[in-house]
């Protein structure tokens, strides 16, 4: 299993360092709706639609971003469109936030395949829209990326050697708060790998590792709630795509939530 998830990584993580950089944003944004749809398709199987109602999912959600894509790609109708997609995200990053802390608090075990259909369409067409407008500043894109990879590992691997006290045992029995501390950890060390070659004002600096500590906290509920909808679910992965790692939706359920949260930094919403 974990030479599996090293060797998955190895080919995947270079991959996608080389698209972020190099991609032009329509490549990027054909190639990210494609990978969206795969997700939605993965989504489909946890809230148990089939046939008509998993395509009509999948083609909408897909339909959606080409619209968006096309609205971004007029000059006439750029300005209006960025500031309307950047609306979007805060409305249904604030939104889902709450619910989604909520929905962990106290163990909603959403039932109906509607609700959980819409649900799933709205955050993967969040998470798509910042995806798609996080690429426009590519290194800032990457160092977020950054944090959300290694905070992910370092849970992994420090809830591994150290996990003994369950994060949410009805949730996730695998999840440790050991494994959170890791987390934690590793993405501070990340970091203070860019505060100490970027030397920002005292100010900035408190506010890379304020924001630093959000995205990660944000991973942990991302990745909760998309636990929390598997064990509904009874599956273990939302799929197979990624050897070692499960389904597609299982490596970007912590980005459900962290990606849309720096799209709204670097926008500057809300500040």
């Amino acid at each position: 299993m974990l030479r599996q998830r090293v060797l998955t990584a190895a080919v995947a993580l270079p991959s996608l360092l080389i698209l972020v950089i190099f991609s032009s944003q329509l490549v990027w944004a054909l190639l990210t709706i494609i990978l969206i749809s795969v997700c939605g398709k993965e989504w489909c199987s946890i809230s148990g639609l089939t046939g008509f109602k998993k395509n009509y999912f999948i083609v909408s959600l897909v339909l959606a971003n080409v619209l968006v894509l096309l609205c971004l790609n007029m000059p006439q109708f750029y300005h209006s469109s960025r500031e309307t997609v950047e609306n979007i995200v805060f409305f249904i990053t604030l939104m889902s936030v709450v619910l989604i802390i909520l929905a962990i608090y106290f163990r909603w075990y959403i039932k109906s395949k509607i609700i959980l259909a819409i649900t799933g369409w709205i955050l993967l067409f969040n998470l798509w829209l910042s995806i798609l407008e996080l690429q426009r500043d590519p290194f800032f894109f990457l160092a977020v990326l950054g944090i959300v990879f290694v905070s992910d590992t370092a849970a992994y691997f420090t809830g591994k050697k150290f996990g003994k006290s369950s994060l949410a045992p009805q949730i996730s029995p695998n999840k440790t708060w050991e494994g959170v501390q890791g987390a934690f950890v590793g993405a501070t060390i990340f970091v203070s790998i860019f505060v100490y070659l970027l030397q920002p004002e005292m100010r900035d600096a408190l506010l890379i590792y304020l924001y630093t500590g959000l995205i990660v906290a944000l991973c942990v509920f991302g990745d909760l709630f998309v636990s929390l909808l598997k064990r509904l679910g009874d599956l273990k992965d939302s799929g197979n795509l990624l050897p070692g790692h499960g389904g597609l939706l299982d490596r970007v359920d912590s980005m459900i939530l962290a990606l849309p949260f720096a799209f709204l930094m670097v926008s500057g919403i809300g500040a």
